[in-house]
């Protein structure tokens, strides 16, 4: 199917938010037309009138929300935390036999979604979340690295953004935040402290320190590698990953209702998301380390912005599931589109590390 057949055949759900905006604007890029759709009309009114869409206002909990998306082809989910919209939009889509995206970074949305393999199998659908920074980029690389190393027994990974997180961003992280800190070990979600474990890694630009946090990888990662030992680390200057060590051993009081309503408020006051221009002169570095009992390999991902690069990811995943080149059932942007999917996109680089050189790959 080519982008002509596919007017329409696209509804982007939360597409007024920071995110959903970056990829609204990146179909029309591409010369697609695609519904707008969330809960707040006046929101909605304001952006078809910017771009000339169409648009639909509803709640997840409507109990028409079956007949609603029953138009069309493909529904992508931008509305975050995932938590909170994710589950119910996903059921009623493979229920009806429409294709599920997000652009989720969560890790326990991305469980729940992958229960829904069999129906989305039998009902000739795909159910792909994390087709955006998160985690796309991160999961194609993981699985390049075990296809170099395929006995690997253990996964680090840490991120660095080099940017501004936008608001919904920043609400995720609160949210997950209350839950604590995971790890996958043996195969099985194992809690821990937010920021239980830290690293300096050397992402070939600058010494960065690194402290675990519950990301979506672990997985993602698990189910695109099988891979039973997963951890993940955020690149944070050097205060921040001090008071994140603090926040994890009082995590029991950090957490409750005055403290976290701060906090919340705090959230709601910051820009929306980067500018223009730090998009523009932003860029993020993912360091992959891959090990089994005796050995290693460290590999290397430079992106362009996070938010770029989702909006990107995102639209090019929607077309090419709406355009049926990927295998029912529940998938990860690797599984979906293979390891080396996210070095179609303009800017991106690929290293394997070796004793403090890189070799481009």
């Amino acid at each position: 199917m080519h982008q002509t057949e596919m007017q329409n055949d696209i509804l982007v759900y939360g597409s007024y938010g920071f995110t959903g905006n970056l990829t609204v604007d990146e179909f029309q890029r591409r010369g697609l037309s695609v519904t707008l759709a969330g809960r707040n009309e006046d929101k909605l009114k304001q952006q078809s009138e910017k771009t000339g869409l169409p648009y639909l206002v509803f709640e997840l909990n409507t109990p028409e929300l079956t007949t609603i998306i029953s138009p069309f082809k493909t529904v992508l989910n931008c509305a975050g935390p995932f938590r909170y919209t994710s589950l119910r939009l996903a059921k009623a889509c493979v229920n009806s036999g429409i294709n599920y995206l997000n652009v989720t970074g969560e890790f326990a949305v991305i469980e729940q979604l992958s229960l829904l393999d069999k129906k989305a199998q039998q009902n000739g659908c795909v159910v792909l979340p994390g087709a955006g920074f998160d985690v796309a980029p991160s999961d194609c690389l993981i699985a390049f690295a075990q296809n170099k190393f395929p006995g690997a027994r253990t996964i680090r990974l840490c991120l660095s953004l080099g940017g501004r997180p936008s608001r919904g961003t920043m609400r995720t992280s609160l949210s997950q935040f209350k839950e604590g800190g995971v790890i996958r070990s043996r195969g099985l979600l194992t809690p821990v402290r937010i920021a239980h474990k830290s690293y300096k890694i050397d992402f070939r630009d600058k010494v960065r320190t690194c402290v675990s946090i519950p990301w979506g990888d672990i997985s993602s990662a698990f189910y695109s590698t099988q891979i039973p030992n997963i951890e993940v680390y955020m690149a944070m200057p050097n205060r921040f990953a001090r008071l994140a060590k603090l926040a994890g051993l009082f995590h029991g009081i950090v957490k409750r209702k005055p403290f976290s309503s701060f906090l919340a408020s705090w959230v709601e006051r910051q820009p929306e998301g980067p500018s223009l221009s730090e998009r523009e002169k932003g860029g993020s570095r993912i360091y992959v380390t891959v090990n089994d009992i005796t050995s290693r390999k460290s590999f290397l991902l430079k992106t362009p912005e996070a938010y770029t690069l989702t909006a990107q990811i995102a639209a090019d995943a929607a077309i090419r599931v709406t355009a049926d080149t990927v295998k029912p059932g529940f998938h990860t942007p690797s599984t979906a589109f293979g390891m080396n999917y996210i070095m179609k996109f303009k800017g991106v680089e690929r290293h394997e590390l070796v004793r403090g050189k890189r070799n481009r790959l």
